[in-house]
């Protein structure tokens, strides 16, 4: 992020190790909640976000040099996994471990706002999201399920109920083996 620190995730001790890249020093951990499993920052440095499997929910970490600390765990209708931010970083979105959605927080207020339903053009096969990201425009969904295949969701808010839609899927790929990460490239 911005801030010039860097942040490892450590799943042995459910730990953010805090680093300062002038230094390479090690500076601070903030302890985040067991069963932990992805650590994002805000692009602009201020705040990080991890998934907590166990309780259902992201947990919000303050990363104001010097005070770094959780401050609070938003709940989630189902555990969370990968996490992804929108271009501007306004918005997070968690895939679910269990379920064939994707939740929305607003970073402003770290409230849960939003539920992506996803259809399954793979009718056949449960999907759950191991890799998300989101296009810079912030109209599509690209999703990664426990298959080697990417899908490509349009996002939409049409006919939503309690803060819920469902996403189709515009378009599929297929790979040999699964990809690994799952990254949208902004330029500046």
């Amino acid at each position: 992020p911005a801030n010039g620190r860097g942040y490892i995730l450590s799943s042995q001790d459910d730990t953010i190790a805090i680093f300062d890249f002038a230094s390479g020093a090690k500076i601070n951990f903030v302890e985040i909640g067991n069963s932990m499993g992805f650590f994002r920052c805000r692009p602009d440095g201020r705040k990080g976000y991890g998934s907590i499997n166990a309780r259902q929910s992201v947990a919000v970490v303050d990363l104001s040099k010097g005070a770094e600390k959780t401050i609070k765990h938003i709940k989630l209708p189902s555990a969370p996994y990968y996490l992804a931010f929108n271009a501007d970083g306004t918005h997070l979105y968690a895939g679910s471990r269990d379920r064939s959605e994707v939740y929305v927080i607003d970073t402003a207020t770290d409230e849960f706002i939003w539920t992506y339903k996803l259809n399954n053009p793979y009718a056949m096969l449960r999907i759950t999201a191991e890799l998300i990201a989101i296009s810079s425009d912030e109209n599509y969904l690209y999703m990664v399920p426990q298959y080697p295949v990417l899908i490509i969701y349009k996002i939409t808010k049409d006919d939503a109920v309690d803060n819920t839609s469902w996403l189709d899927a515009v378009q599929t790929q297929e790979f040999v083996k699964a990809p690994s990460r799952l990254e949208v490239i902004r330029p500046d």
